[in-house]
This record gives C-alpha cells, structure tokens and sequence, in this order.
C-alpha cells in the first residue's frame, strides 16, 4: 500500500519530468526557429550576392520570356525595377545579427534592408524593361581580361554592356556602356546620393562640400556653360570633370568623349544623374566606369590614375611671392602714376618679393602694346618694378578686338574660329565689346598666337602672365575649329596647352583634362561676405574640390573677397580672418591692401606674409615636386589621412597642408574661438605649444584676432 509521502513523492516526480519535457521541446523549439531564421538569411543573402551565370535568366508573366534580373560579378541589372545595385565583394554578414535584425523588422512589418552590402545603387529608363522579350546577345562583343561581364541587346532599343574587371588590392571595378540604337532612346544612369558623403564633379560658383549638400538641374556639362546665373549653383564654374568618390569608396567616372548632360539633387530626389545627348546627329552613348575600394582614398588613389595625368613639372618660381591685382582697388582709372605708387607702398610696407599685376593695361581688348596714354614711359615703368624687386605680371585676353594691329593678319591667314555656316568670323561678346578667338586646333595659328604673345612679353620685360577670357560660354554656338574636338571642352584642354608653352609661370580661370600642365589655376572669385553663399565659407571647399579633380596649383580668391556689386570693401575682421586661411594656400592673393584698414592690420598681414614665405613655401615646394609623383592635392582634406573617420569625411572648414599640417582657422564674424576636430594620433597645438590627442573634438578652442589654430602630426614611435 502506497503511503501518502509515497505519492506526494511520485507526483512531485511526474510534475518536475512533465517540466523537463516541456522545457526540452521549448529549446527544440526555439532551436529550429533559429536555424530556419538562419538559412532564410542566408538563402536571401546567396541569392543576392554570390555571382551568377549570365545565361540564368527569370522568366516573368510580364515580361513573357525575357531576362529579369542579371548578376555580372556583385554587380546586378535589374529590368522589373529599372535598378542597377553594386554589392562589396569584401562585405561579410553576421548571422546572429542578421538574424535578430530580420526577426526584428518582421515583427514591425518591414522588410529588411539593412547591412545588405550594397553601396552604390542607380536607376535607368524604365522604357529597357518594356523590350525584354526582345533580348538577344550583341553581334560582336569583346569582353577583354573581364572576370565577369554581359552584353545584350534589347530589340532595336539600346544595347547594354557591362564588364567586372579586379584590380590591385582587392579593388574592383565595372565599366558600362549604354548605346542608344535609336533616336528615340536617349541613356540615362541616376545613382542615389544618401548613406554617403560625396566629392569631386564640377567646380560650382557655390561649392558645398561635401557636394550631396548641392544641387543643380539638367545641364551641359561643360566649364561656366551658364554665365548669367553666375550667383548661383545652377551655373558651372570654369573648372569641371567627370569624376565623383563617395566615403564608401566608391568611385564614377564618365568617358570624356560624350555629350553629357547632368543634374544633382534636382527635385530633391537626392540623386546624381547623367544623361548622353544626341551629338551631331549620332545616336547616343552613355559610357561610364564605377569603382569600389575598402575606403575613399584607396579609390580615389586608384580612379585618379586612369583619369588624370600627374604634372610635367612645378611652377615654384612663385611660391612666397604674394600676388597684388590692380582691378579691385583701381579700377580702370589705373595708370602709371597709380601703378607705380602701388608698387612703391607695398614694397615700403615690408612686403618684398611680391607679384604685382597690371590688369588693364591697354583700351584696344588683346592688344600687344601697353597703352601710351596711361602708360608713356611703360618699359622704364616696368623696369622699375624689377629695381623694387616686384615680379612683373600683365593680365592678357586670349581673344582680339577688331582694333588690334594684327587682327587683319589672324583674318588673313584664317586664324580666327569662324562660323560653320557664314564662314565669317565668329564674334564673341565681352565687357569691352565683340572680340575674335584664335583657333587653338590650327598648329599654324597656334605657333603665331604664342609667338606674339612672348614677343610681347620680352619687349616689356614682362616675367608671367595671368590668360583671362578663354571660357567655354564665350564660345559662339555655331563655331567651327579646324580640327574636330570631342565636347567644348576640350577647347580649354588646348587653350591650357598653348597657355604652358608660352609661360610656365602662367595663371588661367579654367581646366578640363589639363592636370598635367605646370600652370596655376584660379579659383572662381568670392563676395565680400562669411557666407557658404559664395563667401569665406566656400573657399575651403572650393580649394578642397579643386584639389580633388587633380588641381594642384591653385590660386584662391582674393582675400577679403571680390567686390562685384559696387560694396564698400570687406571689413577688417573678416579680411584678418581671410588672409589667416590664404597664409597657409599656395598663394596669397590681395586685391584690396591691408593699409586701406589700419595699422594693426597691416601688422598682422605682415607676419602672416612673413611666416608664409618663411615656414609655408618651403614646404608647398616640396609637396609640388610630390604631385608630380603621386598626383595628390597639396591642400587636402582631413579625410585624407583619416579615410574611415566619420567626423573627417565632412569636415568643410579645417584642411591639410600635405599630411602632417592642419589647418582651422576661425570662419566666423565676431567669434575668437571655433570647435576643432583632429583626427586619431597625437599632434602638436602650435597655438599654445602643447602636444594634445586625436580623434576629438575640441569644443570652444581659444582663438584671438591675430592668431590662426594650426596642429602639427607627431610621429610615433
């Protein structure tokens, strides 16, 4: 007979074994939930990423029997939603995480799209897509060393190609061509903007920096194609190229032999767009080239190889020389009286060894002899500049009033561009009347132009030359040259060319493909103002951008600004403050002197000068002779040494001089101090002689008037 602790004691038993199975079917449980979370993400995460053959086709309803979805390498074409997405090769996915992230949006309803390893993806028209069914492979195709590619035609619609080409340290790249083959399609590619922080395309006459800041409708890609709307984004600056790197390491470059159009952020659809335009009554191709790196150096370090060519020397003669305009401060009313006072109270105020330029010299636009009138004893003029130790430079339009003794001559011989149509001469409108360009594609015209124009400088005892109005929108619209060109543009690349022979210590407002050229550019003038609307803000990133496109040799803005709409000059503080930043750039360029404020501030823009010539020009030397190895910017930014950071990558308002010198100065009026951010590494406060750690942010940094915050990189040992 079983007692009554007998069975308290089985019950108890039962009960706990009833548990035990129960808990053990609940861990089975959960284990199998588990493992299938797993192997859905990671059916999803095959299907996405691993590569395909390009053979395997889905068949859609919709599509009746045609290609819906297509890998190349990581690369996928998708027709049903007129995609392209570009997946990291080097991406690997957490399960756990994955798994937990699924579960999660699942639970709220969404699909999961986060950590899928995509960065970059793009649009195309969705009219491909209505041609499917007609798919068929190209009649010739050679994919060359491709390790991956594609190419198929759809009806008598377009043809795509695309090719997966892997480069040096894990790098890979697809290059990819859309060909029209009919009137009616025109190529278009969009690639979205956000997730990233992006850099380099044209120069803009408002840069934002980082540049997804910006916009700009459909328009010609072409330097300054839109002069009249100057003031704003949607004008082009003088310098432009077809390249963009984004903080995820990805790169685009557009092939430079197309009609391309292109637009930014244009109804806010935060996209980067290009679009190939009928050119000459050919159908139309858009071909570009899309890179992927571990981060935005490595890209940019790689893509700028293939698209830019390092310079051919180093204009260094006039490193440490300050550049003084006349324009700004004169006017036209310059002459020789003026000028020579000019010359005279800058050397009398401690600033030796500068550059002095005369801007108008002469009533007759592109004439070859100084002007009588306002200049009677020009070559004694000139020769005196040189006793005052002043480099001697004249500002020259590279065009011609029909005023000009040789004018009848270019007319002659048909050196002028001309008019496709009449023949005649093809007159460009300037602020000073209609004037001729000489045609740039005509070896013959070429060698005169340049012979007149050294003539004339050795005649004066002229030592450089600053070339002013060859930009592309002073081209008439129905011009013919000599020679055939790809775009405009590459009118400038011949100008800068014809530019270098003549003078290797030249400056020019413009650049497309002319990297290579020992020639300073100038960058687009700034208002007398603080502002990112064209003010001091937009000088660094207009530097930096500069720099990215392979511009080395970089004139910036006049200090303080341009006075373009009849103001009175900037104020003290914010000229101080601007010739603070200008102290540390390749050049330090006034138009408006320091003595026209006070004695504290001629004082202050003495150090500065002094300090640049002393401490800055040696070491903007030596990063010269570097671009000509590397490539690489000597004003950079800080993202340069800090690729991963994500408080460098958009940094607007601090800078590098090379890799071991940065820059922050203050940017803001009334302000004497400013946040500083430095990236990882131990640097040395200049300002108050301290060593100080990296990867912070310095909040409220101490700033006075007269002073500059600038850090120095310590080495490890």
């Amino acid at each position: 007979m079983v007692t009554v602790k007998e069975k308290l004691f089985q019950n108890s038993w039962r009960k706990m074994v009833s548990w035990l199975c129960k808990v053990r079917v609940l861990k089975l449980f959960l284990f199998f939930v588990l493992v299938l979370v797993i192997f859905i993400n990671l059916g999803q995460f095959l299907r996405r990423y691993m590569p395909r053959s390009v053979n395997n086709v889905i068949n859609s309803p919709l599509l009746r029997e045609g290609t819906t979805y297509i890998n190349v390498g990581h690369m996928s074409v998708d027709l049903l939603t007129s995609t392209l997405t570009f997946t990291d090769p080097l991406w690997v996915p957490d399960p756990a995480a994955a798994a937990a992230d699924a579960a999660e949006m699942a639970a709220e309803g969404e699909e999961d799209e986060i950590g899928d390893g995509n960065y970059l993806k793009g649009t195309f028209p969705t009219s491909v897509k209505d041609h499917a069914h007609q798919v068929k492979e190209c009649d010739s195709y050679d994919p060359g060393d491709s390790t991956a590619s594609f190419c198929r035609q759809f009806g008598t619609h377009v043809q795509l190609q695309v090719t997966e080409s892997k480069k040096e340290n894990q790098l890979i790249c697809y290059h990819i061509i859309w060909k029209s083959l009919n009137m009616e399609f025109i190529p278009q590619s969009c690639f979205y903007m956000d997730n990233a922080y992006w850099y380099g395309g044209p120069e803009l006459m408002q840069p934002m920096y980082p540049i997804e800041k910006g916009t700009f409708s459909w328009t010609s890609f072409v330097p300054g194609f839109n002069p009249s709307d100057s003031q704003s984004n949607q004008s082009m600056g003088p310098v432009v190229e077809r390249y963009w790197i984004n903080s995820q390491g990805a790169g685009i470059a557009v092939d430079n032999s197309i009609a391309l159009h292109t637009s930014m952020n244009y109804k806010f659809e935060n996209k980067l767009c290009f679009k190939a335009v009928i050119s000459d009554h050919s159908l139309p191709t858009l071909s570009y080239t899309v890179c992927k790196a571990s981060n935005v150096r490595n890209v940019h370090d790689y893509m700028r190889k293939s698209i830019f060519e390092n310079p051919t020397a180093s204009p260094v003669d006039l490193i440490g020389k300050p550049l003084w305009t006349t324009e700004e401060y004169f006017g036209s009313s310059i002459d020789q009286q003026k000028y020579l006072w000019y010359a005279d109270k800058i050397t009398k105020t401690g600033f030796y060894n500068s550059q002095i330029q005369l801007d108008t010299y002469s009533s007759v636009v592109g004439d070859t002899t100084v002007s009588s009138i306002k200049f009677p004893n020009s070559h004694q003029m000139f020769g005196q500049m040189k006793e005052l130790k002043l480099y001697v430079r004249l500002k020259v339009c590279m065009c011609a009033s029909p005023d000009v003794s040789y004018f009848a001559e270019g007319k002659e011989k048909g050196f002028w561009l001309v008019d496709k149509k009449s023949k005649a001469i093809a007159m460009s409108s300037s602020k000073d009347g209609m004037v001729a360009l000489v045609d740039f594609t005509n070896p013959d015209a070429v060698k005169w132009y340049q012979d007149k124009i050294s003539l004339f400088g050795k005649d004066y005892g002229i030592q450089a030359f600053t070339f002013d109005f060859n930009e592309i929108h002073n081209l008439p619209l129905t011009v013919s040259f000599k020679s055939i060109f790809k775009t405009p543009a590459d009118y400038l690349t011949k100008s800068s060319e014809v530019v270098s022979f003549i003078d290797q210590n030249a400056i020019i407002k413009f650049g497309f493909q002319s990297q290579h050229f020992p020639i300073f550019i100038e960058a687009v003038p700034k208002n007398m103002t603080w502002d990112y609307n064209s003010g001091l803000k937009n000088v660094i990133p207009n530097m930096l951008t500069l720099g990215i496109l392979g511009f080395p040799f970089i004139v910036p803005s006049a200090i303080g600004g341009t006075n373009y709409t009849g103001t009175l000059p900037a104020s003290k503080e914010l000229f101080i403050r601007w010739a603070q930043m200008v102290s540390y750039f390749p050049i330090m360029h006034f138009s408006v002197p320091p003595w026209h404020y006070d004695e504290e501030t001629v004082h202050i823009t003495q150090n500065l000068v002094k300090h640049h010539q002393q401490n800055i020009a040696p070491l903007i030397k030596h990063l010269m002779k570097e671009a000509e190895v590397t490539g690489a910017p000597i004003i950079r930014p800080v993202w340069w040494i800090a690729p991963e950071d994500p408080v460098a990558l958009k940094i607007d308002c601090e800078f590098l001089v090379g890799n071991n010198l940065l820059v922050a100065p203050v940017l803001d009026s009334g302000s004497t101090s400013r946040d500083i951010y430095l990236p990882h590494g131990s640097w040395k406060d200049n300002l108050n002689n301290r060593e100080i750690k990296g990867a912070k942010l310095y909040k409220d940094f101490k700033v006075e008037l007269h002073q500059i915050a600038t850090f120095s990189k310590m080495k490890s040992f």
